[in-house]
């Protein structure tokens, strides 16, 4: 996952884009307001989480862009007014074609706004610039401020520097890092925290250099190691809570061939551990949890749909495409694993009848022809059309 940073990012409650016609896609922007410098306005931090799988990259100078549309329109929900409106181009730009399609590689943009308190309607416009797929989303937000203590934005730290834990999933983490901002920064000496009902002893928070009021509580995850705790942080008359994601859900029953899924989860890129077949059981499974774990699109429930969508999806190839080898590494089966299942197939001959051709069509406009050369069913890729 790459983040493209723009200011000091903070994290607040989810939305999800939808595609027009209602389709469901997994966008999401998020936001957190904390206090400015005016008594009667916040600053308002707004971050786009957008999957590079959903768009459309072409190869140039051997690299591989994509360039979308961005129109973000802010109105005062109690005047009825438009008060902000912003748009711009933004490249994406890899230099590999597998991160183009990856599982949870996605495009992190971040935007800060000054507002005053009040009752906003916040709309974002996307529009992949060459399918021309839209997406839109909206989402109304109160902005009140807060009493003794803002919200909490979770991080983890990697390379020196500090990224937003958006899933708030500790899973496989030495510490995790609490931003908060608090009205009276002598209140620091009032703070406590709590893991469900246990406080914390000897705290570690730091002050944050150059910035008003806010401090960064470090958090070892030994001492969190619950499944999916809630922490308390109690000021005074004033408590702050966040949920932390610690998940160990039971992959062994869906993977019941451990070796198997890391083989496929190597292959495909998404994992680069090629020293596996000394660790034990234990420890392949884990290496499988943490993945998906920190992918959990819905960590509130039971289920981990994009890892029961790529289980599904390597099952299917195995049972579908193994003519020659293993159906997971046949071309059907590595354009079903990264886009999914097409929403539409043709079948025809070529004017000799000596080759087969087998076309399938997906939902951004992405068309894939394979073709059988031998009569085996083992078809090839012949072509990619976007």
């Amino acid at each position: 996952m790459r983040y493209l940073t723009f200011i000091l990012i903070f994290f607040g409650c989810f939305s999800t884009f939808e595609k027009d016609k209602q389709n469901k896609y997994n966008k999401k922007f998020s936001v957190y307001s904390y206090k400015s410098e005016n008594p009667d306005s916040l600053y308002l931090d707004l971050y786009l989480n957008l999957p590079n799988k959903d768009f459309v990259f072409i190869k140039k100078n051997n690299l591989f862009k994509s360039t979308i549309n961005i129109s973000i329109n802010i109105t005062d929900s109690l005047e009825n007014k438009q008060i902000i409106h912003d748009s711009w181009k933004h490249n994406i730009i890899e230099n590999n074609y597998q991160k183009t399609k990856e599982f949870g590689n996605n495009e992190i943009l971040v935007k800060k706004i000054h507002l005053k308190k009040g009752l906003y309607k916040i709309f974002i416009h996307i529009q992949d610039d060459d399918s021309k797929n839209k997406w839109t989303m909206s989402e109304t937000v109160s902005l009140k401020g807060y009493n003794k203590i803002s919200d909490i934005l979770v991080n983890y730290k990697d390379g020196g520097k500090f990224y937003p834990l958006f899933d708030r999933s500790a899973n496989n983490m030495d510490s995790i890092y609490c931003f908060f901002q608090l009205d009276d920064k002598q209140d620091i000496d009032n703070l406590k925290l709590f893991i469900e009902n246990f406080e914390i002893n000897d705290l570690i928070v730091n002050p944050i250099k150059g910035s008003d009021n806010f401090f960064n509580l470090i958090l070892p995850t030994s001492l969190i190691n619950l499944n999916d705790p809630t922490l308390i942080f109690d000021v005074g008359s004033s408590k702050k809570e966040v949920s932390i994601r610690f998940k160990h859900k039971d992959i062994d029953k869906l993977f019941k061939d451990p070796d198997l899924i890391l083989e496929v989860m190597n292959y495909y890129g998404f994992i680069n551990n090629k020293n596996l077949k000394s660790k034990s059981i234990e420890d392949k499974y884990k290496i499988i949890k943490d993945y998906w774990m920190d992918r959990d699109p819905t960590a509130s429930t039971d289920k981990n749909e994009l890892m029961n969508e790529f289980n599904s999806r390597v099952q299917y190839s195995m049972d579908n495409f193994s003519v020659l080898g293993p159906g997971w590494r046949s071309d059907r089966g590595n354009i079903l694993i990264n886009y999914g299942y097409p929403i539409n197939q043709e079948i025809s001959n070529s004017n000799d009848n000596r080759s087969t051709f087998l076309v399938w069509y997906f939902p951004n406009g992405r068309k894939v022809i394979f073709i059988d050369q031998d009569g085996f069913e083992d078809y090839k890729i012949y072509r990619e059309v976007y």
